[in-house]
């Protein structure tokens, strides 16, 4: 899972993740998930800066099939 996607809709991708990994229902344990997700509301993400070309091609190179596999652009 990405994790934009994992900041978007914490809960619905815990719950996936529980499923996948068969780890029991997931809806149990909303409550206590949903008291964990409060303690991180005011986290803001890190912000970075863009990386240059160069570094951008050796990436792509090297970890392209990373990026491909979870849909990151290259």
């Amino acid at each position: 899972m990405k994790y934009e996607d994992f900041v978007a809709d914490p809960l619905a991708h815990l719950r996936k993740a529980y499923n996948h990994v068969a780890l029991g229902d997931a809806v149990t344990r909303e409550r206590y998930f949903m008291e964990e997700l409060k303690t991180t509301e005011t986290y803001k993400t890190n912000t970075y800066q863009p990386v240059d070309a160069k570094l951008r091609e050796l990436l792509t190179r090297r970890w392209g099939f990373v990026f491909d596999a979870f849909g990151y652009e290259k």
